[in-house]
């Protein structure tokens, strides 16, 4: 189980991925973290340039819409992200 350590509240017109890096600036001044999980929704260049630049592993499925070439995501990172995405899902 865990705790929240930031909230922000928008409209139900607003996407999660549109909040991330406001919600993450939040979270900053609360923990220091090494993992961004998220789900294929979040798959976007700006959430990957913002883990980048603060040195994060971004555990993102690829929206295998978009046709890039990037290399799918490493098996063993597809584990841990499908548990904790499993655990957090099941106490929200």
């Amino acid at each position: 189980m865990g705790i929240p350590v930031a909230a922000l509240v928008t409209g139900a017109n607003v996407h999660g991925s549109q909040v991330f890096i406001p919600l993450e600036k939040l979270t900053e001044r609360n923990v220091t973290h090494l993992y961004s999980v998220m789900g294929v929704a979040y798959d976007v260049p700006q959430i990957h340039l913002y883990n980048e630049k603060k040195g994060r592993v971004a555990l993102i499925d690829q929206n295998k819409r978009r046709g890039d070439s990037r290399r799918p995501m490493d098996p063993a990172m597809k584990i841990l992200q499908y548990f904790i995405l499993s655990v957090f899902d099941s106490v929200a």
